[in-house]
């Protein structure tokens, strides 16, 4: 399919699913109390549920409290070091840079087709590849804590279509990324768990509210937290760890040092290197890190 009906089908579901958004957050609203989340994120989710409620606007990803929470900044310098790696570490499957979605009107880098965001997500994906030796391809099922709004997921999933995708999120997160996902990829590819009788589907992007997680059974070969993980309480750190990552034999963790509003980051980095994973400094952001196994 080109580009053209690409975004003419884009722009029909996210119409068409856009008055929906409100009813589906109500309702994993009253699914329970959503442990794990920080005084930080409790904050953010209220500035983005006034911006978000009773419509999503149709430029959504330029909304200050998502731009400043989970979109990379297309003047940093250090984006041309994650631009030159992927140029010279092409996944097995994908272009080097694959062209933009409409939806959520993401800002394009000037001379290219994409978005900052998209660069950063392919970066961490096949530093993954790289220091880890295992082809993206070979991962059957995925499990992320904090999604953002589904653009990892999207890419991981259009490379390795059938793959087991499982996002956990508190509820406001869990119906952005039902909007973004099923408006980019379509319905057969997004199941949002919204009801304590509703299960995991193989072969699509599942999405967990943080209110049914514990009676869910979640398993996965990679375990994926870019941030998420550190941004939240130790214990959420200590659920996972609890569960063995979900029973995942790889990793893939982005960490920054602690501070006030994140007292845990640190920590994560310090439960990885106990389980044998290497830890990388990213040079190019000082005081992050990545953890891989």
């Amino acid at each position: 399919m080109n580009q053209l009906l690409t975004n003419i089908l884009q722009k029909r579901r996210f119409k068409n699913l856009r008055p929906d958004f409100s009813t589906k957050y109500k309702n994993l609203k009253r699914l329970g109390k959503e442990p794990f989340l920080l005084p930080f994120w409790i904050t953010i989710n209220k500035q983005i549920e006034a911006a978000f409620l009773p419509i999503p606007p149709a430029g959504f990803l330029s909304l200050p409290a998502i731009k400043n929470t989970m979109f990379v900044n297309p003047d940093d310098r250090w984006l041309q070091a994650e631009l030159d790696f992927i140029k010279t570490n092409p996944g097995d499957r994908f272009p080097n840079l694959p062209r933009e979605d409409w939806v959520g009107q993401p800002i394009l880098l000037p001379h290219h087709r994409t978005s900052a965001n998209t660069v950063h997500h392919l970066y961490h994906m096949y530093r993954f590849q790289k220091e880890v030796a295992v082809k993206l391809g070979a991962i059957n099922s995925v499990v992320e804590w904090g999604g953002g709004y589904g653009n990892m997921a999207k890419l991981w999933y259009r490379h390795s279509p059938g793959v087991t995708y499982t996002i956990i999120d508190s509820a406001l997160f869990s119906t952005i990324q039902w909007l973004y996902l099923t408006s980019t990829l379509g319905p057969s590819c997004v199941n949002l768990l919204d009801s304590k009788n509703a299960r995991l589907k193989e072969g699509a992007i599942n999405l967990v509210p943080l209110a049914l997680l514990k009676q869910t059974t979640i398993n996965g070969d990679l375990f994926i937290s870019t941030w998420g993980l550190s941004e939240s309480s130790m214990a959420a750190q200590d659920y996972v760890l609890k569960k063995k990552w979900f029973n995942s034999q790889h990793l893939l963790l982005g960490y920054q040092k602690s501070s006030n509003d994140l007292p845990t980051a640190s920590r994560l980095g310090q439960i990885a290197r106990d389980d044998s994973a290497k830890i990388i400094d990213i040079d190019f952001i000082p005081g992050n890190y990545y953890a891989f196994k």
